[in-house]
């Protein structure tokens, strides 16, 4: 059994694309038609906002993830147990095998009871380490699935907050669309910068509101 097989899905949560979804939207009729584009990743990449986003998740990942490596680092250490104990076994039998005819039924059953001894205690501790290998694999899907929800839960927030942002610029800056850059060939004007700039604006006026808060 390959244990790393086991914990896929664990590893498989470090594969999850950090991207915010920002829809084109109208704003009201303005003096001027003024089309913008904006990069919804480098906004992810870039912005307070998106930082914190991604350094939550990674910190959430790692503390909810050490139980599972801890289960995963003992099963490695079990599954060498196992492979020692049929080293043994195997030992065992061949030197019956060997001195069979040298030896006295005595010590023949002698042996055949130590090697039957060994193979039980061996099946149990194989049956055990399956059982826990299985139920790793369970945990680190449902971690998986936890994770997953809360990133959606979190970009639900992220998301509403940009698309908040660039409507309030749109409006101040006479933007009568706003498309995503990653939706088109080519974009003469990019507005990104400044939705990361505002976006940063309010998260640093947010964040000293919660340490504020927090004082009281």
């Amino acid at each position: 059994m390959v244990l790393d097989q086991q914990i896929q899905g664990v590893s498989m949560l470090k594969k999850i694309t950090y991207s915010v979804i920002v829809s084109a939207f109208l704003c009201q009729p303005s003096f001027a038609n003024k089309i913008v584009v904006v990069n919804a990743a480098k906004i992810m990449s870039l912005s307070k906002s998106g930082k914190a986003l991604q350094a939550l998740m990674m910190k959430e990942e790692e503390k909810a993830s050490k139980p599972l490596q801890t289960e995963q680092e003992s099963l490695q250490a079990v599954e060498k147990e196992l492979i020692a104990a049929q080293q043994e076994i195997e030992k065992e039998a061949k030197a019956l095998q060997e001195k069979a005819s040298l030896l006295s039924n005595e010590a023949k059953e002698a042996l055949a009871k130590k090697i039957e001894d060994l193979a039980m205690k061996f099946e149990d501790k194989k049956r055990s380490f399956e059982r826990r290998g299985q139920k790793l694999q369970m945990d680190a899907q449902k971690l998986q699935q936890k994770l997953s929800e809360r990133y959606q839960t979190e970009m639900q927030k992220l998301d509403k907050t940009v698309k908040d942002t660039v409507k309030d610029l749109a409006k101040t800056m006479n933007w009568s669309l706003v498309l995503l850059e990653e939706s088109i060939l080519y974009a003469a004007e990019t507005v990104t910068d400044t939705v990361i700039t505002a976006l940063d604006e309010k998260f640093t006026k947010e964040e000293a509101a919660k340490k504020e808060t927090a004082k009281k």
